[in-house]
């Protein structure tokens, strides 16, 4: 037997292994998987505490995810991405690097408003937003995002409790 086909069974194997835990995982964590669906790594997570000012027009995204999104942006300042919540709910939101003015950092504009009254979001609340990278069944690569909202309360005996806002409506 030759060296090299010792290691292609094992790597093979481990490939395998490794596409039947990350499907687990999302399945775990209720995330939607695309039709098309062959692999996703996680490219990137960012949270947030949602403030009145995210809740009441737009939200101020931390500056690291602007390192995550220059990538597919292609020079442009917005852009429309198509996110799916923990319910597998399509939304669309457009995401915006604010390229001149005193305030810096990307937000979502159009559309946020909706996602906020449609969840009932508060002021406290997590805000995570997920970006995988995605091998289609095509073998080309892109982007798809996910947005989770978690919020905390008590229960009976005082002890905190983290709820995703998708199941308190």
């Amino acid at each position: 037997m030759s060296f090299s086909i010792l290691f292609k069974v094992p790597v093979a194997l481990m490939l395998y292994i490794m596409k039947i835990l990350i499907i687990l995982v999302l399945k775990l964590h209720c995330i939607a998987l695309p039709k098309d669906f062959t692999m996703a790594k996680r490219h990137f997570k960012i949270s947030k505490i949602l403030t009145y000012s995210d809740i009441r027009s737009k939200i101020g995204l931390p500056n690291e995810m602007v390192e995550h999104m220059i990538p597919i942006m292609n020079g442009q300042h917005s852009m429309v991405l198509k996110v799916v919540d923990s319910r597998s709910q399509k939304w669309k939101l457009r995401y915006y690097t604010r390229p001149t003015g005193k305030k810096k950092g990307p937000v979502f504009t159009t559309g946020w408003c909706r996602f906020v009254e449609a969840k009932r979001l508060q002021v406290g609340n997590e805000l995570t937003f997920y970006g995988y990278q995605v091998t289609a069944a095509d073998g080309k690569l892109k982007m798809e995002y996910m947005i989770e909202v978690k919020r905390q309360s008590m229960t009976f005996n005082g002890e905190p409790l983290t709820t995703d806002v998708e199941y308190l409506a």
